[in-house]
């Protein structure tokens, strides 16, 4: 394969990743994140092909010299794109992160602090719960589904 041909694989290659970033960040931004699994899977797909259409350019003894100007530029600005969506989504995933983890560690904390055992009878005979310092007895937990 020619070294042109080459870079116009990598330049569809590059403008589908683009668009998957895109749509990823837009998804994260609007939490909502049940809708990433299928994006997830096609761009790593995408990258393993981009990764691989790469390597073979550099170890290809093709002149990248001989490469169009228009191609070339074209590459270079789609390049800074995704390097640019690229952080943006690793940000975005990283916020995504920290924010289940607090959900997570909150009821984790919660459901540590409810005690679980079958309590004391008084003088009367009525059932007490044991109490524990500033813990309601009944914990109630309530998600909103946007995080």
């Amino acid at each position: 394969m020619d070294t042109n041909r080459r870079i116009s694989d990598l330049i569809a290659i590059s403008e589908r990743l683009i668009d998957i970033l895109k749509r990823e960040n837009k998804i994260l931004v609007e939490y909502r994140h049940a809708e990433l699994n299928g994006l997830v899977e096609e761009k790593e797909a995408l990258s393993r092909i981009y990764e691989t259409r790469i390597k073979a350019l550099t170890d290809s003894s093709d002149d990248l010299n001989s490469v169009e100007t228009v191609s070339h530029n074209r590459l270079r600005e789609l390049g800074t794109l995704m390097n640019d969506l690229m952080l943006e989504n690793g940000r975005l995933l990283h916020a995504a992160m920290t924010a289940s983890r607090g959900v997570l560690d909150a009821v984790a904390d919660a459901i540590r602090d409810t005690v679980h055992t079958a309590g004391t009878y008084s003088n009367t005979g009525v059932k007490e719960q044991p109490r524990r310092a500033g813990v309601a007895q009944n914990t109630s937990l309530s998600l909103d589904q946007t995080l």
